[in-house]
C-alpha cells in the first residue's frame, strides 16, 4: 500500500538528520538487563524502540517515504531455553537485515524490526523470509525446532506516534498466533478491528482507510481495500481491480487516495464512469458513493464502520466453505471461470488439479463422520498452506478439493500436485488421539486451445482424478487414457 500522507503533529518536531543512523540515537542510552541478556550490542529494548520510532517518523512522513514494523513472537517458547533460542532467532533477524534497520526485544520474549524505506509488499517479503528461515533452523542447545509468528504494520496516515505504529504490529501479531501460528499477517482482521476500538485514546479512522465493495456484479460483496496512492480499475490483468466486463475499458479509471480524501478519474473510458448514477470525469468522492463501472458498481466506504464489517461478513460467507475454511464451489466456479478467460485473451497457462482422499469412505466407515470431516479440514489446511498466494484451493463435489494454478504449465503442475500427494503421505493425521494414516489421488489437467470452457477443465481433471483411483490410488494422473490397440490377425485373414 502506497501512504497516504498528513502533516500531523510529528512534522511540527525538529527533524533529526537523515543520515544519523538510530543506532547511535539508541546507544547514547544505557542498556538495561533486557537487552543484555541477548548479548548483542545490536540489539535495543523496549524504551529504545520507542524512541527509534518516533525518530524514524518525522524523517520518513514528510518524505512520502515507506515505514514499516515486524513483532516476532516465538511459537511455544521453551521456557528452560527461552533466552538462549531467542537470541539465536535475533541472531538470524540481524543476519538477514539491512544495516539501516533496527532490532529491538520487545515485550519480554518478542522482537520487533524497523525497516525504514520498506513497503508493504517488501516488509511482508521480508517476513516471511524470516519465518522460513526460522521454521528450517535447528536451534542450541538440543537441535529443536521451532516456528515463529509475525505481525507487519507500515506507515499509515492516522498514525501520530511509535506506539500506535507499535499497537498495529502487535494487533496482527495476535491475530498470527489466534490463526495457529507459523504465519505472517499483514492486515486487520474483525477481531483486530474490534479490540482497537476499545483501545484508549485510540486513533479515529474515518475517512482514514478507504474501501469499494462490490454491490452489483461478479463477486457479489468483494472488498478492495484502497491502499495504494492511486488503484486502477479495468480489464487488462495489470489493473488493481480486474473487472471482467466488456463494457469495461483496458484502463477504465483511477482512484487516488491521498490526504486531501478520495477522487475518480476516468481514463478516457469508451462507456464513462458514473458516481451515483452521474457520468463524471473527475470527482471527489465521499463515503457511501456508488462508483458504475461498466455493468459493476462498487460502492465506496470510508473507516471500520459496521457496514463496512457487515460487507466483509456477508462476502466471506458467501466465499468460503464452512467446514475446512477454503473456498466453497460458488467462488471456485466464478474464479475458474475468470482466469480461463484472462488466460484465454493474455495467452497465459493454466492448469486445474482435482484431488480427493483415497477410501474416504472407509474411513467415515470405521472412525465416524466426525473423524471424515476432521480429516478434510486438516487436509485443506495442509493443501492451502502448501500452495504459492496466487492458487486458490477450494472445496469441490463434497468430499474433494481443486485447485486453480495461473500461469503454470503441465510439468509445474504435476510438480506441484506430486509434492502435494507426497506431503500428504509423510503427514501425521489423527482424530482424538488417534493417528489415521492417509494418501489421495490427483488429477491434472492444463487448458488447451481444443478446451471449450471451464465445465470441459472440470471434467478432464475429474477423469484423470477417476483414472489415478482406479489405478489403486496414491498417485498423480495427467494424461488421458489411452485407448487398447485394436487385435489386427495376419495380412488376409478375415476380418
Amino acid at each position: 500500500m502506497l501512504m497516504r500522507w498528513k502533516q500531523g503533529r510529528d512534522g511540527s518536531r525538529s527533524r533529526a538528520s537523515g543520515s544519523e543512523p538510530v543506532r547511535s540515537h539508541a546507544a547514547t542510552r544505557p542498556r538495561t538487563k533486557a537487552t543484555a541478556t541477548l548479548g548483542c550490542s545490536e540489539i535495543f529494548d523496549d524504551r529504545d524502540l520507542i524512541d527509534a520510532l518516533e525518530h524514524e517518523l518525522p524523517k520518513n512522513r514528510p518524505l512520502r517515504r515507506s515505514l514499516s514494523l515486524v513483532v516476532l513472537g516465538i511459537d511455544h517458547l521453551p521456557p528452560s531455553t527461552g533466552d538462549v533460542v531467542l537470541r539465536q532467532v535475533a541472531e538470524l533477524v540481524r543476519e538477514r537485515s539491512r544495516e539501516i534497520d533496527r532490532i529491538a526485544r520487545y515485550n519480554g520474549d518478542q522482537l520487533a524490526i524497523i525497516l525504514p524505506g520498506r513497503d508493504p509488499d517488501s516488509a511482508e517479503g521480508f517476513a516471511e523470509t524470516l519465518r522460513t528461515a526460522i521454521e528450517h533452523h535447528r536451534f542450541e542447545p538440543d537441535g529443536r525446532h521451532v516456528t515463529a509468528s509475525l505481525g507487519v504494520a507500515v506507515l499509515p496516515l492516522y498514525v501520530a506516534g511509535g506506539a500506535e505504529l507499535l499497537a498495529d504490529a502487535s494487533f496482527r501479531l495476535r491475530r498470527a498466533i489466534r490463526l495457529g501460528g507459523n504465519q505472517v499477517v499483514c492486515e486487520d482482521g474483525d477481531e483486530c478491528l474490534i479490540l482497537r476500538r476499545h483501545l484508549p485514546n485510540a486513533p479515529a479512522r474515518d475517512a482514514r482507510r478507504a474501501r469499494l465493495v462490490v454491490v452489483h456484479g461478479t463477486e457479489l460483496g468483494r472488498k478492495y481495500d484502497l491502499e495504494k496512492r492511486e488503484t486502477t480499475i479495468g480489464r487488462t490483468a495489470d489493473s488493481e481491480i480486474l473487472v471482467n466486463d466488456e463494457a469495461v475499458s483496458r484502463i477504465h479509471a483511477t482512484i487516488t487516495v491521498d490526504d486531501t480524501g478520495v477522487m475518480l478519474r476516468d481514463e478516457g473510458s469508451k462507456h464513462g464512469a458514473l458516481v451515483n448514477g452521474v457520468v463524471v470525469h473527475d470527482a471527489r468522492l465521499a463515503n457511501g458513493d456508488i462508483i458504475s463501472v461498466g455493468h459493476h458498481r462498487f460502492k465506496l466506504l470510508l473507516g471500520n464502520d459496521i457496514e463496512s464489517m457487515y460487507h466483509e461478513e456477508i462476502y466471506r460467507l458467501s466465499t468460503v466453505d464452512g467446514l475446512t475454511q477454503v473456498f466453497n464451489e460458488r467462488y471456485f466456479t466464478e474464479t475458474l471461470a475468470r482466469e480461463l478467460a484472462r488466460a484465454r485473451r493474455y495467452d497465459r497457462p493454466l492448469a486445474l488439479v482435482m484431488l480427493d482422499i483415497d477410501g474416504f469412505g472407509a474411513c467415515n466407515d470405521s472412525f465416524g463422520r466426525h473423524a471424515g470431516d476432521h480429516l478434510l479440514q486438516q487436509l485443506a489446511v495442509l493443501v492451502r498452506d502448501g500452495s504459492r498466494r496466487v492458487d486458490v484451493v477450494a472445496r469441490h463435489g463434497g468430499d474433494e478439493l481443486a485447485m486453480i494454478l495461473p500461469e503454470l504449465e503441465l510439468d509445474a503442475a504435476m510438480k506441484h500436485a506430486e509434492t502435494l500427494c507426497e506431503a500428504v503421505e509423510q503427514a501425521r493425521f489423527e482424530f482424538e488421539g488417534r493417528p489415521i494414516p492417509i494418501t489421495v489421488s490427483l488429477g491434472v489437467a492444463v487448458l488447451a486451445p481444443v478446451t471449450a470452457d471451464a465445465d470441459e477443465l472440470v471434467r478432464i481433471a475429474a477423469a484423470r482424478l477417476a483414472r489415478a483411483k482406479a489405478l489403486g490410488g496414491h498417485r498423480v494422473v495427467a494424461a488421458d487414457a489411452q485407448p487398447e490397440p485394436a487385435d489386427v490377425g495376419p495380412p488376409g485373414a478375415s476380418p
